[in-house]
């Protein structure tokens, strides 16, 4: 995991002397607001007075970067990849992949993953925590609503699925720059 960690560190660093993430935006997220912005937005109006609990924290800081990236192990290698899909729901941080792909094999095998996310500040996000599936296809529905552009490959004539998941026993910090992060869970 030291090895996953220093791979996580450099890569982020990477994309912060780049400027930012900004060039690996998908399909779908360019020039347009998500419905999870909206949802955010329309929430922290409501909300104003009240404070944001750690899950609605990461879920903003997610949506302001739009892509991050998840950690995941096969045997004693690790894997990176870029995400964008995330979204709240039942005080859930629930995110997604392809059944069919390695990555979702990765999880299977091993449910421990990280995910980092870089603000253009240069604040970054370390988010860790043991991936459980969900099973009620309502969560699938809810993620196809947000990235419509996703039914393209999730549905019934390619026969790919959206395996929907949140981390559990999570962990997540804040991280400036320089200085000490600040814990949201």
């Amino acid at each position: 995991m030291k090895k996953l960690t220093k791979i996580i560190i450099v890569f982020t660093l990477l994309i912060f002397v780049c400027g930012s993430s900004s060039f690996l935006i998908a399909k779908g997220h360019k020039n347009n607001k998500t419905k999870t912005e909206q949802t955010v937005k329309k929430k922290d109006k409501q909300d104003n007075k009240q404070e944001e609990t750690g899950v609605q924290k990461i879920n903003k800081l997610l949506t302001e970067t739009k892509v991050f990236f998840m950690a995941t192990t096969d045997g004693q290698k690790p894997h990176l990849r870029p995400l964008g899909l995330h979204f709240e729901s039942e005080g859930k941080l629930l995110f997604g992949v392809g059944d069919f792909k390695d990555v979702y094999k990765q999880m299977q095998a091993d449910p421990y993953v990280e995910i980092v996310a870089l603000k253009e500040n240069g604040h970054w996000l370390r988010y860790s925590g043991k991936a459980v599936f969900e099973t009620d296809p309502k969560y699938e529905q809810k993620a196809l609503e947000i990235m419509p552009h996703l039914k393209e490959i999730y549905n019934e004539k390619t026969g790919n699925k959206l395996a929907v998941f949140h981390l559990e026993d999570a962990h997540a910090v804040v991280i400036p720059v320089m200085g000490t992060g600040e814990k949201l869970l």
